[in-house]
């Protein structure tokens, strides 16, 4: 029987998930099928210190983040080769999430949508200097409060289904089954492989 660490958080934090700046039309907002409206708002961003495998060097501060318009799904494995002319992805399926991407990738991706659609990128990269234009357009990562604000959905707790997290409550690929009530992210292989 073979552990394997962390492997939630991995495929997880692999995805690609885009925040679109928002474009008039006609006087009117225009957002792509499948994005949401976010209403922006404060929160505690970060874990409370008594939180399990809480890092060491978190700390816990209020951050207000503005409304902003988030894709609903991951981006799928169709959605980026449309655009990137590749596929990088270990579990192949044009509607499964893309994953192996990396934040490069994930940035370049949201350049060459934005050209395709007549927006103007958000990001000007030169080598590994990258710069953010926040009078730009078109689609961007979401940063790391508007992800935990969008995560969380008005929750103080640890997970966005309370305390605890089960089988329940996330999508179990592959034969995996989580280990520990608390801590999904310790999972094992199927013992039928």
């Amino acid at each position: 029987m073979k552990t394997v660490s962390k492997f939630l958080v991995l495929v997880l934090t692999l995805n690609l998930i885009l925040i679109f700046t928002g474009i008039e039309i006609q006087g009117q907002n225009s957002m792509p099928a499948n994005f949401v409206q976010i209403k922006g708002g404060t929160f505690t961003m970060g874990s409370p210190a008594n939180e399990a495998n809480r890092e060491e060097d978190e700390v816990q501060y209020k951050v207000t983040v503005s409304s902003f318009k988030m894709s609903k799904y991951e981006i799928t494995q169709k959605e980026y080769e449309k655009v990137m002319e590749n596929n990088p992805s270990y579990f192949k399926g044009s509607n499964l999430p893309v994953e192996q991407v990396s934040w490069y990738d994930a940035i370049t991706y949201c350049n060459k949508r934005s050209v395709r659609e007549r927006l103007t990128p958000v990001y000007t990269i030169n080598g590994e200097d990258v710069t953010w234009n926040r009078n730009a357009n078109g689609y961007r990562l979401p940063t790391e409060a508007e992800w935990e604000y969008a995560c969380r959905a008005g929750t103080t707790t640890p997970f966005s289904t309370g305390n605890n997290i089960t089988t329940e409550h996330i999508d179990v690929m592959n034969g995996y089954r989580v280990i520990e009530i608390y801590s999904p992210m310790e999972v094992i292989e199927n013992e039928n492989d």
